[in-house]
């Protein structure tokens, strides 16, 4: 069982709700598709506001361009939740980890944004990468196609949330003008204090797209 440090740091820019309500962020709030550039992590850590992986409502986290997604108990979404992509409703901080022991899907979602929907640097990618540095051209290759970001496609991860140990796997859902629709299971796995996206799904991520690019497996 990994050991965290709580959640990773977020200011105003990264306000999942008021803690137990469950409440989204407000729709009139712009569309961070590119991340608007990392800011530093400022503030105390604060626990969010969706329930823990395989909790009833998972995914009840900020919305971006989605208009609202009602879920099914356990976390599994409705299908046209799943045409929606999930932004957060600020910037990421610079120094951006999942560090907590129990991520939500807001801090999967997070992670997966990061990568592949924000310009953020070489470093801040490789922490959030099984692979590290090797792996980093990947989602800088997506990010540059703009794949899974406003306005030529959209991403989200969805439950059900299953965890073994050190991993945990959830469903990725996401959508590209002209190329077809993806819904696969990826991974994340527990290493170096926080939470990275599965060397393995990267691969199978590339595969998928046809990227012509090394994976770093």
């Amino acid at each position: 069982m990994p050991r965290g440090g709580g959640p990773y740091p977020r200011g105003p820019f990264l306000s999942f709700g008021t803690p137990g309500s469950g409440t989204s962020a407000p729709d009139t709030a712009p569309p961070a598709e590119d991340g608007g550039g990392l800011s530093p992590a400022t503030g105390a850590a604060a626990p969010s506001a969706v329930p823990t992986p395989g909790g009833a409502g998972d995914g009840g986290g900020p919305r971006g361009e989605d208009a609202g997604d009602a879920e099914r108990p356990g976390g599994e979404p409705d299908a046209p939740a799943t045409r929606t992509g999930w932004t957060p409703p600020g910037p990421l901080p610079a120094d951006f980890a999942v560090t907590t022991t129990d991520p939500t899907l807001d801090d999967l979602n997070a992670i997966v944004h990061l990568l592949v929907a924000t310009p953020a640097p070489d470093e801040a990618k490789a922490r959030n990468l099984e692979a590290g540095t090797g792996g980093v051209v990947v989602p800088k290759t997506v990010y540059n196609l703009g794949i899974f970001r406003a306005p030529q496609g959209w991403k989200r991860i969805t439950g059900p949330v299953e965890r073994s140990g050190d991993e945990l796997t959830a469903t990725l859902h996401s959508e590209s003008a002209g190329r077809p629709s993806i819904t696969t299971r990826v991974a994340f796995v527990y290493r170096d204090g926080n939470w990275k996206l599965a060397t393995r799904s990267v691969c199978e991520g590339v595969r998928t797209v046809g990227l012509p690019v090394a994976c770093g497996g």
